[in-house]
This record gives C-alpha cells, sequence and structure tokens, in this order.
C-alpha cells in the first residue's frame, strides 16, 4: 500500500511539473489605480493556490477553537449536573448518631 500512494504522489508530481512547464508565459495582473504585476502563469496559479489553502486553514482552525470552548463549556455544565445529582434530596437525608 505504501508504494502505491508513493506512485499516485509521483504521477501527481509529474503532472504538475508538466503543468508548470507548459504553463510559463509571461501574463501580468492588473490591480486598481493603473497598477501592474507581470509575472509566469504558474507562478501566479501557485500564488493563489497557497492563498486559497491559507484563507482555508484560517477558517478551520476559527471552527477548531469554537468547537474547542463549545466542549469545555459542556464539559464544565456536565461535571455540575453529575455533582448535583450525587447530592441526596432535601427529605432523603440519613442522619447517624455519633456514639
Amino acid at each position: 500500500m505504501p508504494y502505491l500512494i508513493w506512485l499516485l504522489r509521483f504521477v501527481l508530481f509529474m503532472l504538475l511539473l508538466g503543468l508548470g512547464i507548459k504553463n510559463n508565459q509571461p501574463v501580468t495582473l492588473h490591480y486598481f489605480l493603473q497598477l501592474q504585476w507581470h509575472t509566469s502563469l504558474v507562478m501566479l496559479l501557485l500564488l493563489f493556490f497557497m492563498l486559497g489553502v491559507a484563507v482555508t486553514a484560517f477558517a478551520l482552525i476559527v471552527n477548531v477553537l469554537q468547537q474547542r470552548r463549545e466542549i469545555a463549556r459542556l464539559q464544565a455544565a456536565l461535571l455540575v449536573q453529575t455533582q448535583l445529582a450525587a447530592v441526596p434530596a432535601s427529605g432523603q437525608l440519613s442522619f447517624t448518631s455519633i456514639v
């Protein structure tokens, strides 16, 4: 199984390398206020791919942190609930005599 995974990685790498070699034409990215950036197409594709990964990772981190806070809050509520359930009701107190 590890050999199959490495083979798939190699094939994917070769496909992406071929994409990079075939798309090395210069392109111009036009910004607002007449600003321009001249670079190769593969660099532009790589930049926007990495930007998408970064934005996705940030959104994932925010979601994970919110879930951790919610889990901590629910665990605290469960702890309080189990402690309250362990206390006997007011009508069921048992008195023991001290000898």
